[in-house]
């Protein structure tokens, strides 16, 4: 597992703060229909099965399934210390002269669940990191908050799978074929809120 603010729990349940608490900005996409694409590769076209949702809803919602085919979102900075729209007026500031028009998929890959409780594999669509993506996010760091990984790893989820290791990489697979060099266009910024 790369190491992450997850490597330190101890600290920050000392400290009182929730990480699933946090706030975060968002930058909204199109949609992509994630389990079409997969049904294609798989002769019984039995996707649905493969999806993973947390058993703990109320603590991490996002945990949903084929969440890129409902709220695809490239997330530009994590770990607020309120949430998003309490600072709405900064981060619009901050955000007033970045053009965010369009993002591209520059590969699909996954991350490993960070939570012993949850095993899944999270399906992403890393994104090319461009120059505009770079200063939204550096911009945004200007509010306080915490770091929760040590770089900024522009991605979109597609979707979270149940742990096994050939079905993520049949996912992987068919879905990086299908989707590199998609052109996903920016819809609005989020300030984070009911997830679906």
């Amino acid at each position: 597992m790369t190491e992450s603010v997850h490597s330190f729990r101890n600290i920050h349940d000392e400290l009182g703060i929730r990480i699933s608490d946090l706030g975060c900005i968002m930058a909204d996409t199109n949609t992509l229909p994630v389990t079409e694409i997969v049904d294609w590769y798989t002769a019984e076209g039995n996707s649905s099965d493969d999806l993973y949702v947390s058993p703990r809803v109320d603590e991490r919602p996002w945990i949903n399934g084929a969440v890129g085919e409902r709220s695809a979102h490239v997330t530009l900075l994590y770990g607020l210390m309120q949430p998003g729209l309490v600072w709405k007026k900064h981060v619009d500031q901050l955000l007033a002269d970045v053009q965010l028009d369009k993002v591209v998929i520059d590969k699909v890959d996954f991350f490993e669940s960070p939570y012993q409780d949850d095993p899944y594999y999270c399906i992403v669509a890393k994104i090319k990191l461009t120059d505009e993506l770079k200063l939204a996010h550096s911009r945004l760091s200007y509010l306080p908050h915490i770091n929760t990984f040590p770089d900024f790893n522009a991605h979109v989820t597609l979707a979270y799978i149940k742990k096994d290791e050939e079905t993520r990489d049949a996912w992987v697979t068919k879905l990086n074929h299908e989707l590199f060099g998609t052109e996903l266009f920016i819809q609005q910024i989020n300030y984070g809120g009911e997830f679906k």
